[in-house]
């Protein structure tokens, strides 16, 4: 009697392979008889995953039933359907760690007794989902045994899987372990933690991020590293320095051959503080970087005494600029006036360099302008640019083909002047000023597009700041007659330019700041519009300082955002706004809570720099809005609070 053997077989593939399966559809007639789609989990069946074993009492468990909030649970499905506003997709990666937190939480609070219910302050709101995805990320990579391995597959996350805008990327196995150097085996625990996707194509393995809420904590969080075309810069300019001082220092003293040393030192050194370097390193937010090679260049040269002439003039000018990003007003106008002495001392310039000089003198003008103007010292400020402009119109006049670099920092002393007409209430120079930095960046994108200049590189560098220009001059027009069609403008102008510089963490402020001012002229009107307000305005702001923690401007330009969002949702929550019905959910406690500690962000820093008359009414600011938000809400503080606000109005008047 013959016996047949019996087997159960299981397959489990992807939905996209399953046709390839049809080839043993004839030798295996039932093979599609029974099967089974295994589809995503759905937000409702998230809330069944995280709330029904939760609330079990179990047969020896160690954790004790336990329940969730409405607002806990809202934020965690919220958290774990991803980081993507347009696609949502339950992770199960990020679900599988919000609930293994929140059954510690319950053992802990268990010990003691009674019912255990977890709320939004338990997880620690958004920041602390936020931080339990990064431990997850920092704990798989602990677990590379060798240091040097850890260190290259964390560079593997943070710069080969991601763009310099924080996209996913793809990387085939062989580039990884060419470039990276990290074995299958890694590789294999990295997929087994969930930090890594493998992706069979043709002949080829791929690899990506697992899932976009870990994406985007890695891509908040990785280090700042200075961006490619930095390091042939400084490797270059800073080996010749080096190079070039000490062969100074050994020559010293034969007289002639000191000072052709001394005179190719200060060349080399103000290539290495010139503006095409210098001025990318602050695009990117990294005047760490700066005042790392301010600190070199200045030892070096007074080890050596090379600092005289055009050099010593930038030093002081970009300490200014340091100190005006991390310091206080005062001290950033002394490094200036010191700046300006330099340039004075300097003896009579051959024609060649005098417009250089002029070019840098109108540099130092635009700042101390900028500096008064802050300060609230507006006459003086007027004074300072307009000497900055006639500077700028004799160098541009006298070049037989002006740079750039100088047209566009031109443009940019410009609409420093518009604002502060904008300021005075003088809107028809405002807007004369805003044309005139037009022209000058259609000069610079016409140039680029020519290939009348530069390398690609730097054409492209150029047109990203000449976007920047035409936004910046948009916003000066939009903004006075609350324009919102040049409005509207000027946020195209400014994701365009965010698009030619993914880098820059100007062009990421200067986006967020177009599509604030475009909503506080007239508030969102449909959901799309509050989408672009809460999700994408934030968004170009959400990395400002994490390469420059000290930067004292990038925190009040963070703190200014959400105050300008509070302030919109205020507006919109007053009687008989036909906004308030769109306002979404959570969003007015939000911004109630978003508009206290910004006043408090405004407050520090005014503190920290009691001269400045711009910081001291963001604070003014901030009252009047919490004011506003009182109001609508019937609270009887909002009275006391725009008294408050007005009193401290008065402490800006100064000119």
């Amino acid at each position: 009697m013959g016996c047949r053997s019996v087997r159960n077989w299981c397959v489990s593939l992807r939905e996209e392979y399953l046709g390839k399966l049809q080839e043993f559809s004839a030798r295996i007639p039932e093979l599609f008889r029974e099967r089974l789609r295994l589809a995503p989990l759905s937000a409702d069946e998230a809330r069944e995953a995280i709330v029904e074993p939760a609330a079990l009492a179990g047969d020896g468990w160690v954790s004790p039933p336990f329940g969730y909030t409405d607002k806990a649970l809202e934020l965690l499905i919220d958290f774990i359907d991803g980081a993507s506003e347009t696609v949502k997709l339950i992770e199960p990666l990020t679900l599988q760690l919000v609930c293994h937190r929140a059954e510690t939480m319950a053992i802990e609070r268990g010990a003691a007794g009674g019912p255990v219910m977890l709320g939004v302050e338990d997880f620690g709101g958004l920041p602390g989902l936020e931080r339990l995805v990064r431990q997850h990320y920092q704990e798989v990579l602990g677990r590379i045994q060798v240091p040097a391995a850890r260190r290259r597959a964390q560079r593997m996350f943070e710069e080969g899987l991601l763009d310099p805008a924080g996209k996913r990327l793809m990387l085939e196995q062989g580039e990884i372990e060419r470039d990276y150097r990290l074995d299958l085996s890694t590789l294999d625990s990295l997929v087994a933690s969930s930090l890594l996707r493998r992706e069979p194509r043709n002949e080829s393995v791929f690899y990506e991020i697992s899932h976009d809420r870990l994406t985007d904590t890695i891509a908040k969080h990785r280090k700042p590293r200075l961006p490619r075309w930095v390091w042939p810069a400084l490797a270059t300019t800073g080996a010749l320095v080096l190079a070039l001082l000490a062969f100074a220092w050994q020559q010293r003293n034969l007289t002639n051959e000191a000072k052709a040393a001394r005179d190719q030192a200060e060349y080399a050194v103000n290539q290495l503080l010139g503006e095409k370097l210098v001025s990318r390193l602050r695009e990117a937010g990294l005047s760490d970087a700066l005042s790392q090679i301010l600190q070199q260049t200045t030892s070096g040269a007074a080890r050596n005494d090379h600092a005289a002439g055009l050099s010593g003039v930038l030093q002081w000018r970009h300490a200014g600029d340091i100190e005006r990003d991390r310091g206080t007003l005062a001290k950033a106008r002394k490094n200036y006036q010191r700046a300006l002495a330099a340039l004075d001392a300097l003896p009579a310039a051959a024609p060649g360099s005098a417009l250089v000089l002029l070019a840098e003198r109108a540099r130092i003008a635009s700042a101390l302008g900028s500096i008064a103007s802050d300060a609230g010292e507006v006459t003086q400020a007027e004074k300072y640019f307009d000497e900055a402009l006639r500077h700028w119109d004799a160098v541009l006049k006298g070049a037989q083909a002006p740079r750039p670099q100088e047209m566009l920092d031109a443009a940019n002393s410009t609409l420093d002047h518009a604002n502060l007409l904008s300021r005075l209430g003088d809107y028809d120079r405002t807007e004369a000023q805003a044309l005139a930095a037009s022209r000058m960046a259609a000069r610079v994108w016409s140039a680029a597009y020519d290939g009348t200049h530069g390398s690609a590189i730097d054409a492209n560098y150029d047109t990203g700041r000449a976007m920047q220009v035409f936004a910046d001059a948009a916003l000066s027009l939009a903004a006075p007659r609350a324009d919102t069609h040049m409005g509207g403008i000027a946020i195209k102008l400014a994701r365009e330019a965010a698009r030619l510089r993914p880098l820059s963490f100007q062009a990421r402020k200067q986006l967020g700041t177009a599509i604030a001012v475009r909503y506080m002229m007239v508030p969102p009107a449909s959901a799309e519009d509050w989408q672009v307000l809460l999700v994408e305005a934030r968004r170009n702001f959400s990395e400002l300082g994490l390469s420059d923690a000290d930067s004292l401007r990038m925190q009040r330009e963070r703190a200014a955002l959400e105050m300008s969002i509070a302030e919109i949702i205020a507006i919109c929550n007053e009687d008989k706004k036909a906004c308030r019905l769109g306002i979404p959910a959570g969003a007015i406690e939000a911004s109630r809570i978003a508009a206290i500690e910004s006043t408090g962000i405004f407050r520090r820093l005014a503190a920290l720099d009691p001269g400045s008359r711009t910081l001291t009414a963001d604070v003014a600011w901030g009252l009047s809005v919490q004011s506003r938000q009182l109001a609508a809400s019937g609270d009887a503080q909002a009275l006391p609070r725009l008294d408050e606000a007005l009193a401290t109005v008065k402490q800006t008047q100064v000119d």
